[in-house]
């Protein structure tokens, strides 16, 4: 594939696992089905790996451009969600409880005092966090200056991934910084890093559609199997034997099956505005996520026809997530590492 084709595909790609996303936060934890599970078991690893496939390299080790363009974000958007949804909670919109398993402090400040307690607690120990899936971003943060590491110090390649096994194997009682999820999600971050021409090469096949077939049912049978996962909470799955190459695998198999589909269509504008607007998307749309969940309700199931409503509320959602990004980016770009 060309390079503009190549681009298409990976927006596309992003595009939709950012929907698929947002859906599985519209549905309950414990809901029936596996639905939530299949979603669960490859979103974060595809997203790990697609940003090692658009990793660049540039001979140093970034700190200060991946601390502007992930870190910064980070804290805006946490302390920006905190101040609206503190609102929220005082007047009875939102459940504090429900959120955060803690009786809710008195008055707006008290409320936003603490939750900056719970986020700081909740980023020291790499756990729960006011605006929860901008954790991401703290272990790609990560993930990128490991990479970096890597390549800099190619001779101790292996010395260093040892290293990073064993500490690992080290963080099995704690977590920092989320560290812990961050070393879970480098093996797929670097392969994509690595291969990404490889993988590139492998999607220049006769009968797209038919390998996208295979790969999507060999990783339904292989998720059903493996159980709930989650890179938030660093579980691989429920067997203690099998569970780590089966949470790799089957974040690799439906990636690629992803990478197909996306594959079958054409560049479009909106689309690669949209890829673009994905940081906003991830740390925005949990403000959007919770309202429907204290006034119409999550899903308890995802069954075919509530699918379909799910992903309708997901769609309307992201939409207001992209013009969000487009008012942010224009007005406020030093947000994103922009000046």
């Amino acid at each position: 594939m060309g390079g503009n084709q190549r681009v298409a595909y990976l927006d596309y790609a992003r595009v939709i696992v950012a929907l698929l996303v947002i859906v599985g936060h519209l549905v309950t934890y414990d809901c029936r089905g596996n639905g939530r599970m299949y979603i669960y078991a490859f979103h974060m690893p595809f997203f790990f790996m697609v940003s090692g496939m658009l990793h660049k390299y540039k001979g140093a080790i970034e700190w200060r451009k991946y601390a502007r363009t992930l870190l910064r974000p980070a804290a805006v958007f946490i302390g920006a969600y905190i101040a609206i949804s503190s609102v929220l909670f005082y007047f009875d919109f939102w459940d504090y409880d429900a959120v955060y398993h803690r009786p809710m402090p008195f008055g707006v400040i008290g409320i936003g005092i603490d939750q900056v307690y719970v986020t700081l607690k909740g980023v020291a120990r790499g756990t729960q966090i006011a605006n929860i899936p901008c954790w991401f971003l703290l272990a790609l943060f990560w993930c990128k200056a490991m990479t970096d590491v890597l390549e800099k110090n190619k001779r101790y390649r292996y010395l260093l991934i040892g290293g990073g096994i064993l500490l690992f194997a080290l963080m099995y009682k704690f977590n920092v910084l989320y560290l812990k999820q961050a070393l879970m999600a480098f093996p797929i971050y670097y392969i994509g890093y690595k291969y990404k021409n490889t993988i590139d090469g492998f999607l220049n096949v006769k009968f797209p559609v038919f390998v996208m077939i295979i790969l999507f049912a060999v990783f339904i049978l292989s998720a059903r199997f493996n159980g709930r996962t989650s890179m938030s909470l660093v579980r691989f799955g429920i067997h203690k034997l099998y569970s780590i190459p089966l949470f790799y695998l089957n974040g690799f198999v439906a990636s690629m099956a992803v990478l197909y589909l996306s594959s079958l269509f054409k560049e479009r504008q909106l689309v690669i505005n949209a890829a673009n607007s994905l940081v906003t998307i991830l740390c925005v749309q949990m403000l959007f996520c919770y309202t429907v969940k204290f006034t119409i309700g999550w899903a308890e199931e995802l069954s075919l026809l509530s699918f379909v409503y799910t992903l309708v509320i997901a769609s309307v959602i992201l939409v207001l997530c992209y013009l969000i990004h487009q008012i942010l980016y224009k007005n406020l770009p030093w947000i994103y590492g922009k000046w």
